[in-house]
């Protein structure tokens, strides 16, 4: 199956592309021989944002991943991807439990779905715990930011744990994280498995 990795929202994005640390999630992307595909609901948040001093420092390198096409950025015009998400939050799903605001993350759970009906593999970036248990309940695999960078550590792109720290506390700048004790990347033990090694 072919596969496609979508992002879900815009703060796995944002951090990572604030951070200076976009290349982990780039890897993810070549190693599955894909882009990154985010829904419009997510790209145009990514604008707003962006816009704001906090991000500020991350538009040159957004603009540059959509002019090299390692993000991808696909409609959200099918119906069908409006009647999915009605079907799980009801016909005004606009107005109900405040799900306008996380139009980027069940937009990208629509897609995903439409995807998976065609036969193609999802993987889906996503760190918002109500869209990780909707995306879970639906069957999409999906990764948060710190299953990206374990996945990095496991692949010896992160050495050591303290490289490991040094990057959940610049991502943490642009979003909000658990303290880095409480993740996994927290344990010493992962830095000594033996590393799995890039395939291509």
């Amino acid at each position: 199956m072919s596969a496609r990795i979508i992002l879900s929202d815009t703060s796995i994005l944002l951090s990572f592309i604030c951070s200076h640390n976009e290349h982990f999630l780039i890897d993810l992307a070549n190693q599955a021989g894909t882009s990154i595909r985010i829904p419009n609901a997510v790209a145009n948040e990514m604008d707003r944002k962006l816009k704001q001093r906090r991000f500020s420092g991350g538009r040159t390198k957004w603009v540059t991943l959509l002019q090299t096409r390692r993000v991808e950025i696909i409609s959200d015009d099918d119906p069908a991807l409006i009647r999915t998400i009605e079907g799980w939050s009801g016909p005004r799903f606009d107005l109900q439990g405040g799900l306008a605001k996380n139009l980027g993350e069940y937009m990208a759970i629509a897609h995903a779905k439409e995807f998976q009906r065609n036969g193609d593999k999802v993987m889906m970036f996503v760190d918002d715990g109500e869209a990780q248990k909707l995306a879970k309940r639906h069957g999409v695999m999906h990764m948060s930011s710190e299953d990206v960078l374990v996945r990095a550590v496991m692949k010896g792109l992160i050495a050591t744990k303290k490289q490991a720290e040094k990057i959940w506390e610049q991502l943490s700048k642009f979003d909000v994280h658990v303290p880095f004790e409480a993740t996994e990347l927290a344990k010493k033990d992962l830095y000594r498995k033996p590393k799995t090694h890039r395939q291509e």
